[in-house]
């Protein structure tokens, strides 16, 4: 079953946006490259925060999302614990 954060990032992709939170965004690379069909969409998570340097780009954007949101609760949890 889908979270509500999950449902939300899905939708937002769908919609073409990037989304960040702080240094962390995900991408469709297809949004900012001409010429990429729709076939070949690669998704990129990527993670600038010195807590959590990542960089990454997938095929399947089921996969992408998950990283995203398993990363930005890794950093909201450093930030609960003031690390």
């Amino acid at each position: 079953m889908k979270s509500d954060t999950y449902r939300a990032v899905e939708r937002l992709m769908n919609l073409k946006c990037d989304i960040g939170y702080g240094k962390l965004q995900i991408c469709d690379l297809g949004n900012h490259i001409q010429g990429r069909g729709v076939l070949d969409r690669r998704y990129q998570v990527t993670s600038d925060d010195s807590r959590f340097l990542f960089s990454e780009i997938y095929i399947k954007p089921a996969v992408a999302i998950d990283k995203f949101i398993a990363i930005r609760n890794f950093l909201e949890t450093k930030n609960a614990n003031n690390i």
